[in-house]
């Protein structure tokens, strides 16, 4: 039975009540959202660092450098998870894993990424 019909008095409360729980399930589905979506994240980060040279002298500061170059994909990636956009969360996710190409240069750094098609044609000019 509606509790507005049986307790008159009480239909406020019951109106306060019930937004509650329709938020609260909404922020329920939002945080299985990004738990489920997160391990990818995580699969990504590691992937990333497990590019990481093995020298370890400047294995500190690979490490230190590759944390701060996937805290904005990593941030990019989790807010759109919260926000269920997917095709957000696919972008961020492969500016991610594009950072695990390894540093052919330096041992302490990584390869900055370049789109492929400007590297073909790099390539093709040398």
């Amino acid at each position: 039975r509606d509790v507005a019909a049986a307790a008159p008095d009480a239909g406020e409360p019951a109106r306060r009540a019930r937004a509650q729980v329709q938020a609260a399930a909404a922020q329920f589905d939002v945080d299985r959202r990004v738990r489920a979506w997160d391990a990818r994240i995580v699969a990504a980060r590691a992937q990333v660092l497990g590019a990481l040279p093995d020298d370890p002298a400047g294995l500190p500061a690979a490490r230190r450098q590759a944390h701060t170059r996937m805290h904005a994909p990593t941030s990019r990636a989790r807010a759109a998870a919260r926000a269920g956009d997917e095709v957000a969360y696919e972008r961020a996710l492969a500016d991610l894993v594009a950072l695990a190409r390894p540093a052919r240069t330096r041992a302490t750094t990584l390869r900055p990424l370049v789109p492929e098609p400007v590297a073909q044609e790099a390539a093709a000019r040398s």
